[in-house]
């Protein structure tokens, strides 16, 4: 669901992870994410985080006021790096945020060191080819597998919940 500022949030948008608005604005996010310390460099990367997508505008948290005066000086060369590895004007502004970053920050997520219990639930081969469908126009294989296997584990984790 859009607000009326035109954001979704990002409940909806994996609530509803099959519609075309939420697909493309997680691609967006994830390709930034992916990116992000290509774009800014190492040191850069450490004491950032892309936080969000709105639109055009790319909200960023900055570990350090210092770090955040820097950042508005090179603002117009990162936008300019990150839509051309994009190959497209994904963003246009960028907002930098005071915030908390993890120490070892680094553009490689790491696995939650949270454990889940394993669905009981299998998704339906129709189910998987309207991933694989969907997930067709993405041509880098790291990004795909892993948008792939987030929508998985929701659908699993939605019947979960259902039956």
């Amino acid at each position: 669901m859009t607000s009326a500022k035109g954001l979704s949030s990002i409940r909806d948008i994996l609530y509803n992870p099959f519609s075309t608005d939420g697909f493309a604005k997680v691609v967006k996010g994830l390709s930034i994410c992916k990116i992000w310390q290509r774009a800014v460099g190492p040191n850069i990367a450490k004491k950032t985080l892309p936080l969000k997508l709105a639109g055009k505008t790319l909200y960023v948290t900055v570990a350090t006021s210092t770090w955040m005066e820097e950042l508005k000086y090179l603002k117009k060369d990162i936008i300019k790096k990150i839509n051309n590895d994009l190959k497209e004007q994904t963003v246009e502004e960028i907002v930098f945020r005071l915030g908390a970053i993890a120490e070892n920050n680094t553009s490689k997520n790491q696995p939650s060191a949270i454990s889940r219990q394993p669905s009981k639930h299998q998704l339906s081969q129709k189910e998987m080819d309207d991933i694989d469908r969907m997930l067709k126009p993405i041509k880098d294989v790291g990004l795909k597998e892993t948008i792939k296997n987030a929508m998985v584990n929701k659908r699993k984790q939605t019947l979960d919940t259902i039956k």
